[in-house]
C-alpha cells in the first residue's frame, strides 16, 4: 500500500517574534515499513536541524530558528 501526504504549516503573527525549537512528526516509524521518499521545505531555513529518534521510536526532526 502505498500514501501520498502533503502537510503544510504556517505561522502568521501581528509583530515580530523570535521562534523557539520546534520538534516536527512528520515520518513514519523505522520499523514501519519502507519510506520511499520524503522532502521538508522550511522557509527561512533553521540554523540547527537534527534529526532524532523518541523514546517511542519515532523519528522526530528538531529544527531551531534565529529570530
Amino acid at each position: 500500500m502505498r500514501f501520498s501526504v502533503l502537510h503544510e504549516t504556517i505561522y502568521s503573527y501581528e509583530t515580530p517574534v523570535t521562534l523557539a525549537a520546534h520538534r516536527l512528526r512528520m515520518s513514519p516509524r523505522r520499523d514501519a515499513g519502507r519510506l520511499l521518499s520524503r522532502e521538508l521545505a522550511v522557509d527561512p531555513g533553521p540554523i540547527v536541524k537534527r534529526e532524532v529518534a523518541d523514546n517511542q521510536g519515532n523519528l522526530t526532526l528538531l529544527l531551531e530558528f534565529e529570530g
